[in-house]
């Protein structure tokens, strides 16, 4: 990621995120991302069921920003991603 694009990214994170900052996350809130060339869809669902978050953003240094919850101590972005790697359809 070029510097220019962490900087976007990470000004692009806080606000995207900046309703957590009093809630915060809870057990059973789940995080879903999409990405299609260069769009990047987000999803933030409560534990009881309730979307918090359903944004659209486009750009590359947007799907860049997904990485992070593939290094992150117990994620199971990667084991998931790496299934979905692996399965074959048809």
């Amino acid at each position: 990621m070029t510097p220019s694009g962490y900087i976007i990214s990470a000004i692009w994170r806080d606000s995207k995120y900046a309703f957590l900052a009093d809630r915060r996350i809870q057990p059973g809130d789940r995080m879903f991302y999409r990405i299609s060339g260069d769009t990047l869809r987000t999803v933030f669902q409560s534990g009881g069921g309730e979307i918090l978050l359903d944004q659209v953003d486009v750009g590359p240094e947007r799907r860049l920003s997904v990485l992070g919850g593939y290094f992150a101590p117990d994620s199971d972005f990667r084991d998931k991603l790496v299934r979905s790697l692996l399965r074959r359809d048809g």
